[in-house]
């Protein structure tokens, strides 16, 4: 993969994770239940920028990236990224908490009783798959709570004191639903003019 590679604590972390997922998929596994044909052991993905090697040619900087990959092609080579020992010192592996949604009180203490029970039967559960499950594959309802834990037991431990709480759990969203508006679209590949793509 030639990457745009911003050389940012920003940029880079966004970057390389969009690439991750894209390739890898989040939790390794598919909507279906399959794993996904490629693994990140058997199957490494190289990931470069030609901007470590001539800096930031602004304009063209996609066609640096072009000629970069054709002369690897041509000469079978994968090219060093110059200049790097280490990943960033603040880069950041992708997580998610635990997030827990439901109509009412009753009804999420329900549910945190019954992942509690579930995960108590179940303890080679992966916790990452679930974290992202729950993040991103559940319907959001009008109360939400959610969870931070290192391991297995600390989550059981936190799911079964909110289950048992006295006090309410979690806290009510917004009940309004409205479609999101877009404000703009940066295609990231510098200023354009009107017609562009029109002028040769």
């Amino acid at each position: 993969i030639e990457s745009h590679g911003t050389g940012t604590l920003a940029g880079d972390p966004v970057e390389a994770e969009a690439i991750s997922d894209a390739f890898f998929g989040i939790g390794n596994g598919n909507d279906d239940g399959s794993e996904n044909k490629r693994s990140i052991s058997d199957s490494p993905l190289h990931v470069g920028s030609i901007k470590t090697v001539a800096g930031h040619t602004e304009g063209t900087a996609e066609l640096a990236g072009i000629i970069k990959l054709s002369l690897a092609l041509q000469n079978k080579t994968i090219p060093p990224n110059m200049l790097f020992d280490s990943l960033m010192p603040r880069q950041e592996l992708p997580w998610f908490p635990f997030v827990f949604s439901a109509g009412s009180q009753r009804s999420m203490k329900n549910i945190l009783r019954n992942y509690s029970s579930h995960l108590k039967e179940n303890k080679d559960t992966s916790l990452s798959n679930l974290a992202w499950t729950l993040h991103s594959r559940k319907t959001l309802l009008g109360l939400g709570a959610s969870f931070a834990a290192a391991g297995m037991d600390q989550l059981i431990t936190k799911l079964d004191a909110a289950s048992e709480s006295p006090n309410d759990v979690g806290t009510h969203g917004s009940s309004v639903k409205r479609q999101p508006k877009i404000l703009a679209v940066f295609s990231g590949h510098g200023a354009q003019g009107i017609r562009a793509s029109g002028r040769a």
